[in-house]
């Protein structure tokens, strides 16, 4: 399975499949900021966003991630914080009540094992 380092030395290009519009995602400003550097291609490798509770850090990350796993096939992203109740409030739960969103990009919920798949092999878990 390849990974992002090895996509990035491939110069393999994302599918530019629309994901914010098929799921109704509006970016604030400043999660827009967010998402177009996440579009930079340069040897980037992470992204700090800060900022008070309830400014849309989680939000923006999870679409983000979506965006990322259905453009880039194989892809894996991990959404980790510091206890399990938090990662459901921050992730799970967002993502659950997008579901019909999700569903409209192929995606799959296994509540088993709490991990989202897509048709080209992406996973966000």
């Amino acid at each position: 399975m390849a990974n992002f380092g090895d996509i990035l030395s491939q110069n393999v290009r994302p599918a530019k499949i629309d994901t914010f519009k098929a799921l109704g995602y509006a970016p604030t400003d400043r999660q827009q900021v967010f998402h177009e550097a996440s579009k930079e291609e340069s040897d980037i490798f992470g992204i700090l966003y800060g900022g008070a509770a309830g400014g849309g850090k989680s939000c923006a990350f999870l679409h983000d991630a979506i965006l990322n796993a259905v453009n880039y096939p194989k892809m894996r992203v991990g959404c980790i914080r510091r206890s399990y109740p938090e990662l459901e409030e921050s992730f799970i739960a967002p993502l659950l009540a997008e579901w019909n969103g999700a569903k409209a990009v192929g995606a799959k919920w296994n509540g088993t094992k709490k991990v989202l798949t897509f048709p080209n092999g992406s996973i966000i878990n």
